[in-house]
């Protein structure tokens, strides 16, 4: 049995895997940054206990996870397109009243969010390359580089059946369970005036325009393989010029 980080960039899947993972496996074998109060400093932890862990994720980049879940560790990550992302993360935010940033944009639009709040702005500014580049740039250059040297099983949300059966092999499991959708938002909420808006889209499309580069190169690779699998990742070619 080998080990697992998931590399859970918000709002792409990262908390179906957990819950999936944790009803095959135990709660007691599944360490989560900021479930169960589990803190940053507790998370980074180099001790046994955490180390002994048989998977373990949150809400932390590969360049600091990886200063301490090292040897023995298999990354994973999943990709989402960055437009659908930013609204997703937008509305779960302002659906949650625990949500550190649930006072800050409950009352205002995505529009006005992206112009107002830095934090916000933040987590929609090339978010996915950041958190898989190992010194955390936002660039598509770098997180393509952190991919293929550090071998990280990065998936897009269209291709996460790609994803189970992979962690299952892994985990020892008997069959892969199938991923059951978590923390989701209704479909209508989609559909609101504002998230159409032709202005709003160019801003978050600019804001992303490295995310879009990695997200679209990475489901490439698995669109134009006969057989999609992590093996493809081995095609990414980097252009170091």
């Amino acid at each position: 049995m080998d080990k697992i980080f998931f590399i859970h960039i918000p709002k792409a899947a990262g908390t179906s895997f957990r819950k999936t993972v944790q009803d095959q496996i135990g709660r007691e074998k599944v360490l989560w940054l900021g479930e169960n109060n589990v803190s940053m400093d507790k998370f980074r932890a180099d001790t046994p206990e955490n180390l002994a862990h048989t998977v373990v994720g949150g809400h932390i980049p590969y360049g600091l996870a990886s200063q301490t879940y090292k040897d023995g560790y298999q990354y994973f990550a999943t990709l989402r397109e960055p437009v659908s992302r930013a609204i997703s993360l937008h509305n779960f935010i302002c659906s949650r009243p625990g949500h550190a940033l649930y006072e800050e944009l409950s009352e205002i639009s995505i529009k006005r969010a992206i112009e107002v709040s830095t934090r916000f702005r933040s987590q929609i500014n090339n978010l996915q390359c950041n958190y898989l580049s190992e010194n955390r740039q936002r660039t598509s250059k770098a997180a393509l580089r952190s991919i293929k040297k550090n071998n990280i099983k990065v998936n897009t949300m269209e291709f996460g059946h790609l994803l189970m059966p992979e962690a299952s092999s892994l985990l020892g499991l008997p069959k892969a369970p199938e991923m059951e959708k978590r923390n989701t938002a209704s479909k209508g909420s989609y559909a609101k005036p504002e998230y159409l808006d032709r202005e709003l889209l160019e801003m978050i499309i600019d804001l992303n325009k490295e995310d879009l580069v990695l997200y679209y190169y990475i489901k490439g690779i698995y669109e134009n393989a006969l057989e999609p699998s992590y093996d493809n990742l081995k095609n990414i070619r980097l252009n170091e010029s």
